[in-house]
């Protein structure tokens, strides 16, 4: 939130970023094809959604540029439920008075939690374990990718109902927000839907949206080649080391055209 600095490439998003892109393996493969030295950092966090990762990605471009971002977000993520607006709320809060960002996000909430977050005991409720645990717990070494082990034994597959349901006004403008800064400062983003394994839902809209906004979105989230496989799988929700490394190879071939505008 308020370190990162000087990095060239830029992944943010939750669990599904910190799991599935192989930072290393990934800027290897973009420094072998431009003949370069560019540097990467996986900045990913299980548990954290749309709305905090704007408000994140949003602090670090106030301090610099990176030549790409690479924003993981599902659609879910944009609805009303899905979205974790309570969460990011919860997740935001310790950091009121130390970020801008943070407060400009949590002020458009509503009056209630402005008044709320005056109190420290508010902000902080139920953080002191989360924060201590921050200290005693090694941060992760691999430029932020986080690589789960084991592999998927059982999954259900369940109704599509992402089409009906409806999306958070309020998550739409940080998506919104992050669109506009990034284009403001010359800063490629591009948005992207990895893996889940055979998926009963979609990112259509999600697609829609980037589209009207004339943001790149690549979307791997239902392919073929990873609901063929459970064995690349941890958990449906979540690619393992091996299918990690596939993901991010593809990945990687669907970045190129944007890479040569480095």
């Amino acid at each position: 939130m308020n370190r990162l600095t000087d990095v060239d490439v830029l992944i943010v998003g939750s669990s599904r970023a910190s799991h599935h892109y192989d930072a290393q393996l990934l800027i290897d493969s973009i420094n072998n094809y431009t003949q370069s030295s560019y540097s990467i950092y996986n900045a990913g966090i299980d548990g954290n959604f749309l709305n905090h990762n704007a408000c994140r990605l949003e602090s670090i471009l106030d301090r610099y540029q990176p030549k790409l971002v690479i924003f993981e977000i599902g659609e879910s993520e944009l609805s009303e439920s899905g979205g974790g607006i309570q969460s990011s709320i919860s997740q935001m809060a310790p950091y009121y008075q130390l970020s801008k960002q943070a407060a400009a996000y949590l002020n458009r909430v509503d009056w209630k939690k402005r008044i709320q977050l005056q109190s420290a005991m508010y902000r902080f409720n139920n953080k002191p374990l989360r924060i201590l645990s921050s200290f005693l717990i090694p941060s992760v070494a691999n430029n932020g990718y986080d690589p789960l082990y084991g592999e998927l034994t059982h999954h259900t597959v369940h109704e599509n109902t992402t089409s009906a349901i409806a999306l958070s006004t309020y998550s739409l403008q940080s998506l919104t927000q992050v669109f506009d800064k990034c284009k403001a400062l010359g800063v490629i983003l591009i948005i992207t839907s990895s893996p889940r394994y055979q998926a009963s839902d979609n990112n259509k809209r999600l697609a829609r949206i980037c589209h009207e906004a004339d943001i790149p979105y690549i979307e791997l989230y239902n392919e073929e080649i990873f609901n063929a496989h459970s064995e690349y799988f941890k958990d449906a929700a979540h690619l393992n080391d091996t299918g990690a490394k596939v993901f991010t190879a593809m990945m990687f071939e669907r970045l190129k055209p944007f890479i040569t505008q480095f």
